[in-house]
């Protein structure tokens, strides 16, 4: 039975107009620590130029995390021969991907040659298989929301009173 993930937190990262590529990296860790699902909504048309998040499909497994943590000349050779997609985006499409999977935002390059400058505006939402070990963690939802939310059930949610 495949695992339940309950909603964790819920964020509106905003890149400035000029951001530079990031490193390719992982948001969370093959530790054997429950699995974390990011969904990130496009709030905008993201465009090539505007910076989207280029995926590295298949690269969520251990073998893949210790190439990354060595970071040797093999991973880079790896990654520039391996596929890679690029989230362009249409305004209310969305990607969920599971945090383990190496990415990295790309540069915001609207800014040059004369084109006007765009951001790229996503809505993030993660999601977490929920067990004794991490239930006290950290996460930006409101209490009582916290292990109620069953992605599952997305469609049954509804506002509690606070």
């Amino acid at each position: 039975m495949p695992p339940e993930f309950f909603f964790l937190s819920l964020s509106h990262p905003l890149p400035s107009l000029t951001s530079l590529s990031q490193p390719v990296h992982h948001d969370t860790t093959f530790d054997m620590t429950p699995s974390r699902l990011s969904l990130l909504i496009a709030l905008c048309d993201v465009e090539n130029d505007m910076g989207p998040t280029i995926f590295f499909p298949k690269t969520h497994t251990p073998e893949w995390h210790v190439q990354y943590m060595m970071r040797d000349e093999e991973l880079e050779d790896l990654l520039s021969n391996s596929e890679h997609v690029r989230g362009v985006l249409g305004m209310g499409d969305s990607v969920l991907y599971d945090t383990r999977l190496l990415h990295c935002a790309s540069s915001n390059d609207t800014h040059q040659q004369g084109k006007t400058k765009k951001r790229r505006t996503l809505l993030t939402l993660s999601f977490q298989e929920e067990n004794a070990d991490n239930r006290r963690e950290q996460a930006n939802i409101r209490k009582g929301y916290r292990g109620a939310l069953k992605l599952s059930e997305w469609k049954d949610w509804k506002v509690r009173e606070s």
